[in-house]
């Protein structure tokens, strides 16, 4: 066999190989992650359980009244990722039926949900995502720079 011949097998196979790489399909599947917040449309939860955690160890759980325990948190999956915070049991006459009227974000690289919890929080902070499924969400924050405290709150779904 010449050095020719060689070559053009060579370029040939390459060639094949190329064109099978190419050819398989590499459809991406779309970023569904999301849903477990807000569910097809929109999805409501409230906060079961708030604890605060000293130096990453001892957790302090924080008791919430009912007019703070039944606040419905709803995310909705419109373009504006919208999101409110409606309050369904009014200590107070003067309290309005929506609290908060805002948007949601999630960056999936640090994995933070940047929300707003009224009564708790002065406006959104971003909480890292510890845990979600369908039913169950497990956010934290941490307090101090060097991470020695934070707030975890855990919030389960709400059929309405």
């Amino acid at each position: 066999m010449t050095t020719k011949s060689i070559l053009r097998i060579i370029v040939w196979v390459s060639g094949i190989a190329l064109a099978t790489a190419c050819s398989e399909s590499t459809d991406p599947t779309p970023t569904t992650f999301y849903h477990a917040f807000t569910g097809n449309t929109q999805k409501s939860w409230v906060i079961t359980n708030f604890v605060w955690i000293d130096q990453g160890k001892r957790e302090f759980p924080i008791p919430m009244d009912q007019c703070e325990a039944d606040d419905r948190y709803t995310f909705y999956a419109n373009a504006d990722r919208r999101y409110q915070v409606t309050n369904r049991r009014k200590c107070d006459t003067r309290e309005s039926d929506v609290i908060v009227d805002d948007s949601w974000s999630f960056v999936n690289a640090t994995s933070t949900l940047t929300i707003y919890i009224p009564r708790v929080f002065a406006g959104p902070v971003p909480f890292f995502v510890r845990s979600v499924t369908d039913s169950k969400i497990i956010l934290e924050v941490y307090l101090d720079q060097e991470s020695r405290y934070s707030a975890r709150f855990t919030l389960t779904t709400v059929n309405e």
